[in-house]
């Protein structure tokens, strides 16, 4: 009775590890979106300066 015991509360500390391991993939997963978007924006900006320099020296 107390190895099942033991076993499952192993068993629960491990499902609690792969949650968490979960958590930080995801929050890693969200940062480097949020990164690719500020990039995207970063690059949408120098296109709109790049028109304008064009517009200005027509």
């Amino acid at each position: 009775m107390k190895d099942s015991r033991r076993e499952a509360r192993g068993t629960v500390r491990v499902i609690e590890i792969d949650e968490s391991e979960n958590e930080i993939s995801s929050k890693k997963k969200r940062e480097r979106e949020r990164e690719r978007e500020r990039e995207r924006e970063r690059e949408r900006e120098r296109e709109r300066e790049r028109e304008l320099k064009d517009c200005e020296r027509e």
